[in-house]
């Protein structure tokens, strides 16, 4: 595993050239070249290049006691299992790309705390992310215009495009929202990250490390995404829920902070809609929570491999009514 204190380079092989490894390598090639050195592209069923290696198929892969095989699927205990019946000499070096990429994902975020990053575009990409990003960067903005950003200095650009849109029309769309940006004079100096560049730092969940009086930690479960309707929100709470019991972490949940279809805009910060209809999840409350704990926010992607109890979500009595 990756230590933020060595900063020597570390060899890894990855095992998947689909979506998701195509995601990891818009990241790694604007912020883990330094970190990391992939030695090689495992695939089963395709073969050919990916980002100018020639894709290994498992059989002619030769392990290396100290390189991992960072499998990039979400279908991590489905690959394990086909390695351990036909490949059992690569089956101890695999490691999910959540367990193994996350850590480091977490030293980046660290270099981004005096940044500034503007979101720019599709309003709905920056109501996903902003509170989110709000704990990541010194500071963050959205502008739906590219003449909202004259006279304006950020470290960051963040493209965002109506999330309904394919890779190939996002790619032209992203192009020509950058050529439009530079053309209207923005800062060289201003890197302009695509969608699948800048999701890395939300995918995984965000420790906040601070001074509290208490050396506990919550862990603060908000709303997964704007636009998600109940079933698919307690279905998350639930396996957080477990997620954060055996980290030994303190579930909250917090549907205050973030957007979401079951808050006015004017509450945000101010109403917690989980307390309209659920009761809390543990004794603490969210200002507490936030005030005298050390503090995990959930990410974008969830624990979906956890068991949801669900017995910890019971209908506020005012519900039942």
């Amino acid at each position: 595993m990756i230590d933020a204190n060595d900063q020597t380079t570390k060899k890894i092989a990855i095992w998947g050239t689909g979506k998701i490894a195509s995601e990891f390598m818009a990241f790694y090639k604007c912020f883990l070249r330094d970190k990391l050195l992939i030695v090689a592209f495992i695939d089963t069923y395709k073969s050919g290049y990916f980002y100018d290696k020639a894709i290994i198929s498992p059989e002619n892969y030769i392990p290396q006691d100290d390189i991992p095989i960072v499998v990039l699927t979400n279908r991590f205990f489905d690959i394990k299992k086909i390695v351990e019946e036909k490949y059992p000499f690569l089956s101890s070096q695999l490691v999910d790309y959540k367990e193994y990429i996350e850590p480091i994902v977490d030293i980046v975020r660290a270099e981004m705390y005096d940044k500034s990053a503007v979101f720019y575009g599709y309003q709905g990409i920056y109501e996903l992310f902003e509170y989110r990003a709000k704990w990541i960067f010194r500071y963050i903005d959205y502008v739906g215009h590219a003449d909202g950003l004259k006279d304006k200095k950020f470290d960051y650009v963040f493209l965002s495009t109506n999330r309904l849109i394919d890779g190939g029309e996002r790619d032209r769309v992203e192009k020509d929202l950058t050529l439009k940006l530079r053309s209207e004079g923005i800062s060289s100096t201003t890197r302009i990250l695509s969608l699948e560049t800048y999701s890395w730092f939300f995918k995984f969940d965000i420790r906040v490390k601070k001074e509290k009086k208490n050396d506990k930690t919550c862990y603060i479960i908000i709303v997964s995404d704007p636009i998600r309707g109940w079933g698919n929100l307690l279905s998350r709470v639930a396996k957080e829920i477990s997620y954060a019991r055996k980290m030994n972490w303190i579930p909250i949940v917090d549907f205050q902070n973030m957007r979401s279809m079951y808050i006015e805009k004017g509450q945000i910060g101010e109403v917690n809609a989980w307390d309209s209809y659920f009761e809390p999840v543990s004794e603490i409350s969210l200002k507490q929570a936030y005030s005298d704990y050390n503090i995990v926010i959930s990410g974008v992607d969830f624990h979906d491999d956890e068991k949801p109890e669900l017995d910890c979500i019971i209908l506020n009595p005012k519900t039942r009514k």
